[in-house]
């Protein structure tokens, strides 16, 4: 009896943890050029993330390219899914923040999903 209960509890929880949504990561690479214009940007950009339970995993300011130019700082920014990164992306408070980012720098974001390596 008791091992049938612990089978039960193992396969109901590697079936809500095969149910539950890949992680995805917003990519961005941004290269300032005005950085007066970035102050109401960087004072609301973490705050922006809360909400949607977005972390910051990679800021880096000096990336070493393999290849291609680096243009910019580089971030990774993880969320749970890419509902997540999409919803915070297109939050009224990002979206209104992210005009003076627009207007300051020059850039690309991309949102990639996770997969398991096969």
């Amino acid at each position: 009896m008791k091992f049938t209960k612990t089978f039960a509890i193992l396969t109901a929880l590697f079936t809500a943890s095969s149910a539950m949504a890949a992680p995805a990561y917003v990519i961005g690479e941004v290269n300032v050029t005005n950085q007066a214009g970035m102050k109401e940007y960087r004072a609301g950009f973490m705050d922006s993330l809360k909400p949607y339970g977005g972390k910051v995993i990679v800021k880096a300011t000096k990336p070493e390219m393999m290849e291609g130019d680096a243009n910019g700082v580089m971030s990774i920014i993880e969320f749970e899914s890419a509902e997540q990164a999409r919803a915070w992306y297109n939050s009224d408070f990002y979206q209104k923040i992210n005009k003076s980012r627009k207007a300051s720098s020059t850039s690309r974001v991309l949102i990639v999903e996770a997969v398991e390596a096969k």
